[in-house]
């Protein structure tokens, strides 16, 4: 596993709130905060009006992602990017396909993080699994 010796393209910035609302400008701290906010501003049912109008809560946006937040976002567009590029077009379904191309061309651009230590190979790993791209993790672990 590689390890990273310095600070990260992948690090949150120090001193710089998680999220901040959009409606009412209030400040977050983490993803736990933001939910507490979206709970505690979701219109809730009133029977007395003759309908359910649940609404919305605010919209908070994310303007310190964490670290995993940040190396999810990333493989995701080297995903698309891959997808785009070297997918397999089903016109039928209406949907792109992945294949061994699209797995080498992710796992190229992961190893090249790996090298510059920006990031772990367990790191990669959370954020193929959290994107449920499962060939392109059989195909990485074969290559070990």
């Amino acid at each position: 596993m590689t390890e990273t010796t310095h600070p990260s393209i992948y690090d949150p910035k120090p001193g710089v709130p998680y999220g901040t609302c959009m409606v009412c400008d209030a400040l977050f701290a983490d993803r736990a905060a933001v939910n507490a906010h979206h709970d505690a501003t979701r219109p809730v049912a009133n029977p007395s009006e003759g309908f359910v109008n649940l609404g919305r809560s605010h919209t908070v946006r994310i303007t310190n992602p964490t670290r995993p937040e940040r190396i999810r976002s990333m493989v995701e567009e080297v995903l698309e990017e891959a997808l785009r590029q070297y997918g397999d077009i089903d016109v039928g379904c209406q949907t792109i396909e992945s294949n061994a191309d699209v797995a080498e061309y992710v796992i190229d651009d992961l190893e090249r993080s790996l090298d510059r230590r920006e990031l772990t190979r367990d790191e990669a790993m959370t954020a193929l699994a959290a994107l449920h791209a499962d060939d392109v993790i059989e195909a990485w672990e074969g290559d070990e």
